[in-house]
Formats: structure tokens, C-alpha cells, sequence
């Protein structure tokens, strides 16, 4: 039997008779989901969020923030460290202390733990307790970033203690900061350590010693490093230690294997000082040469003047003690 109406079942069907779905691209849907997972990536929480609080001047809502998520049970590091910096931040020093000690108690070779204890004490000046951590923190053995931190955090300290008077205490603390053994009536000796200075801090050790006035031992220290770790900064903490202890022979050869130039003005006058305070004016005075050949500003030359006096020596070209002061000794830069 034949349909009775024989087009319908041909026909199109229901769909057919529907608008078509817009298609969209596959790449198009993998971009949108991308953004939305990159956007929820750059959404602050957490610790973060508490932290935006703070910079905004809100502390007491970064604070609740952060207590309700300790007391939540987070102990995660960023969530302790926020936490310790707005209880600081907000007055409570020592509830900010006790929050790091407590948990180095739990967790006692937490590295970045005992860093942050060590710089809340070192910004309260509490460096007997600074020092404390900071040893049990290098016998741990950092990676060499943290340890150039560690000889910094130590340098600070014995700043602060020749500041107070207590000569030991600083000696003590910038002797941290080299590899060698101590022993009294004896030079220093190479600890045999495997972790070598980082080169940024070589300079800032060795003007440590010349301010303690460690001159000899500085110089042991730094001509056994420079021949350990050899760099351009070893040589200049090694110079500048040859300068403070009056070592003449050895910096006039130094200075005869440099190129000119190749020294900077505000480093030549350093070295011009320390020489010619160990009264090793001939090195002083070449050093001055040096600086007035590189800068050669008033103040330069006044010290070029001073240095070949004391030294006994003729001023360049015959000139006159008249014509090579040219400005005040106030006026010295």
C-alpha cells in the first residue's frame, strides 16, 4: 500500500527544519578555557591576598585573614611567613617571634624557616640571637645564594656590634664569614670547607676587617682566597687587604700588570688612603697618579699633592705646592 502522502516520507526532517547551531572552532574553545584557567591563576589568596591588605594599609583585616588560616591548620611557609611580617608589622613583635620559634621547634632544619627568624632578629638588633640561628643555618649546608645572604646578615652584625663597642662579638661574627680556623697567636688557616664565597661579598669582607682594623689578618685571609677562588672581585678585596696592611712590593707589581684605565677612580682613592695610612707612600702615591690620570678632579689632585709630600716625592711637571692645590681642602671630593 502506497503512503499517502509519499513526499513526507522523503522529506526533510524535524532538524533539517530547524536553524543550524552555529559551529565554533576547536582552537576558539581551547583559548577560552586557557584564559579562564590562566584568570583564576592571577586571582590573589591566601597568604597573597592578606599581603595585598597590608600594602593597602588594611593590617587588621590582613591579619584576621591570616590567623583564621592558621588556626585552619596551614602551616605552608608563605602562610607563616605573611603571617609573622603583619604580626610584626601590626605591633606584635614578639608574637611574631614566637610564631617562628614554635614552628622551627616542629620543624628544626626548616631552612627558610631559620632565615626568616634570623632577619626578624637582625632588624630588632638582636644579634647574639641572630647569630645563633644563622650558625645552626650554615651548618646545614645552604645552596650558595642563601650562603651569600648568611655573609651579609653576618657583616651587618659586626657592623653593629664595633657600633656598641663590643670588639669580640664583631670579630666574631666576621669570622663567620670566611672559610678558615682561628686559633690565638696563630695565622689562619684554610677550613678545607667545600663552599666557596660568592665573589659579591669578597669586597665588603675585606673593608670589614680594615674597619676592625684586622689589617694582617686580612691580608692572610684574602691572599689565600684569591689563590683558592680566583675572580676580578677576589683581586680587588685581595688590593685592597695588600693596601691595609701596607703590603708595597706586592701591590706596586700588582699595579704594574694592570692596564690604565682599567681601574675604577672611587677604588684607586680607597687604595690611595689605606696605603698611605700603612705609610706605603710609594704605592700611595702611585695609586694617586692613577686617580688623577683617570679623573682628575680638583679633589683628586689636592690627594696627589698630599700623598707625593708625605712621600717625599716631586709633584708632576715641577709644578708648585701653590698650583697643584687649586681648591680648599674643604672642598675635597
Amino acid at each position: 500500500m502506497k503512503p499517502f502522502f509519499p513526499r513526507l516520507n522523503h522529506g526533510p526532517g524535524l532538524g533539517d527544519l530547524l536553524p543550524a547551531a552555529p559551529s565554533i572552532p576547536v582552537f576558539l574553545i581551547g583559548l577560552v578555557l586557557t584564559a579562564v584557567s590562566l584568570s583564576a591563576l592571577l586571582i590573589p589568596r591566601g597568604s597573597e591576598l592578606a599581603l595585598l591588605e597590608l600594602e593597602a594599609g588594611n593590617t587588621q583585616v590582613a591579619l584576621n585573614l591570616l590567623e583564621q588560616m592558621f588556626e585552619a591548620g596551614d602551616r605552608s611557609l608563605p602562610t607563616v611567613a605573611a603571617l609573622a611580617k603583619v604580626r610584626a608589622h601590626s605591633g606584635n613583635v614578639a608574637g611574631s617571634i614566637r610564631l617562628l620559634t614554635g614552628q622551627l621547634d616542629e620543624h628544626p632544619r626548616d631552612i627558610g624557616l631559620m632565615r626568616l627568624l634570623a632577619i626578624q632578629y637582625r632588624q630588632l638588633d638582636r644579634t647574639d640571637d641572630c647569630a645563633d640561628i644563622l650558625a645552626r643555618l650554615k651548618a646545614l649546608h645552604p645552596p650558595a645564594e642563601l650562603r651569600r645572604e648568611l655573609v651579609r646578615m653576618y657583616l651587618q652584625i659586626a657592623e653593629i656590634e664595633l657600633r656598641r663597642g663590643r670588639g669580640h662579638k664583631a670579630v666574631a661574627a666576621l669570622r663567620q664569614t670566611v672559610p678558615f680556623r682561628f686559633a690565638q697567636g696563630h695565622p689562619p688557616e684554610p677550613s678545607h670547607e667545600s663552599e666557596l664565597l660568592h665573589p659579591s661579598v669578597l669586597v665588603d669582607v675585606a673593608r670589614t676587617y680594615i674597619r676592625l682594623g684586622l689589617v694582617q689578618e686580612n691580608w692572610s685571609v684574602m691572599d689565600a682566597l684569591l689563590r683558592q677562588q680566583p675572580s676580578a672581585e677576589a683581586e680587588m678585596a685581595w688590593a685592597l687587604a695588600a693596601a691595609g696592611a701596607g703590603r708595597a712590593s706586592e701591590l706596586f707589581h700588582w699595579f704594574q700588570t694592570r692596564k690604565g684605565g682599567s681601574l675604577k677612580p672611587e677604588f684607586l682613592k680607597e687604595i690611595t688612603f689605606l696605603a698611605s695610612n700603612a705609610k706605603a707612600y710609594s704605592v700611595a702615591a702611585d695609586a694617586a697618579r692613577r686617580l688623577v690620570a683617570a679623573r682628575g678632579n680638583d679633589g683628586d689632585r689636592m690627594l696627589m699633592a698630599e700623598v707625593l709630600t708625605a712621600a717625599g716625592l716631586p709633584w708632576p711637571g715641577g709644578s708648585s705646592r701653590r698650583s697643584v692645590f687649586t681648591v680648599s681642602p674643604w672642598g675635597r671630593t
